[in-house]
């Protein structure tokens, strides 16, 4: 088994294939950029995926060796939960909004932001139901 020959023909693991739209994005931010426009603060900053070791937790790194880095354990020690939706979507969260407490309301705000966008608006909905029924603050809608 070569972890790196392995293609997205092969196992089918992305919902979506979004290259196209992340470039135009990123042209977008280049655009904005070049006209002046106010960015978020992290408006074009890529995340890197690596492994880590142990199958036990996925983590974020604000300042990766390689920039903002998203740590998941190997597929083949057990990690594959760490590849899940809800998973990668709680690491994005802490790249995009950065606040202390580490699960505070800004970073609910953003989680729920991703649900929304990526699991759908009824699984933003649900989570955020849950969240007030424990009284957790969530933060301002983005």
């Amino acid at each position: 088994y070569d972890p790196e020959a392995v293609t997205e023909a092969d196992v089918h693991a992305f919902l979506t294939v979004t290259a196209e739209q992340a470039r135009a994005q990123a042209d977008a931010i280049d655009t904005a950029r070049a006209n002046g426009e106010e960015l978020p603060a992290l408006a074009g900053v890529p995340v890197a995926v690596r492994e880590r070791r142990g199958a036990r937790a996925a983590h974020y790194e604000p300042a990766g060796a390689a920039g903002p880095t998203i740590a998941v354990p190997p597929y083949a020690a057990g990690g594959g939960w760490a590849l899940s939706e809800t998973t990668v979507l709680h690491e994005l969260a802490h790249h995009l909004g950065p606040d202390r407490p580490a699960h505070g309301p800004a970073f609910l705000a953003h989680l729920l932001h991703l649900y929304e966008h990526v699991i759908g608006p009824e699984a933003a909905h649900l989570l955020r139901v849950a969240l007030a029924e424990r009284g957790v603050t969530t933060g301002a809608p983005l």
